[in-house]
């Protein structure tokens, strides 16, 4: 599993070049996917959005990450559905459901990812992605991931479970 988290790392991170993300644009990228023999065209960013105090100042108080892919669609074609997706769990960013379940590429790994695999993890295009009826946007919650809050001091605004203090 450590392999598997490492790969996906090195994916997310070279893939959309986070380090340029940081600064509040996004990243994009285009790419290409055949799935039951049919090419979809798609859109894939990568960026931070602000997380705002609910105080007079309106300081940035986090930056949440996200990952959103979005299919080209033909003029005048209907409006496509969005799906936000959010692993579940304190501390668990998107990194496992982004590339082993639903985004439009996946991690190959053993059927039992229990058991050490004697084939290396490889990237591939997901024939199971949602991508073919729905966009996607894959967020990680504040301290998951790359989203965090912009000092210590705001973290407990964003982990209570009562929103007193929260910027929400």
């Amino acid at each position: 599993m450590t392999t598997l988290v490492a790969l996906a790392t090195v994916f997310v991170v070279s893939a959309f070049n986070v380090a340029a993300a940081q600064d509040s644009t996004d990243v994009v990228t285009q790419h290409t996917i055949t799935l039951a023999g049919k090419q979809l065209r798609y859109t894939a960013r990568a960026g931070f959005i602000p997380v705002h105090g609910s105080d007079p100042s309106g300081e940035v108080r986090g930056n949440i990450f996200y990952t959103a892919y979005s299919v080209e669609r033909a003029s005048g074609a209907a409006l496509r559905p969005v799906t936000f997706v959010w692993n579940g769990g304190p501390g668990s960013n998107s990194v496992l459901v982004h590339l082993i379940g639903f985004g439009p590429r996946r991690v190959r790994i053993a059927d039992d990812p229990a058991t050490v695999s004697s084939v290396e993890p490889v990237i591939e295009d997901n024939q199971e992605t949602w991508l073919d009826f729905t966009d996607l946007v894959f967020v990680d919650p504040i301290g998951t991931g790359f989203s965090r809050a912009i000092k210590p001091e705001y973290a407990s605004e964003f982990y209570s479970v009562l929103a007193e203090k929260s910027c929400w």
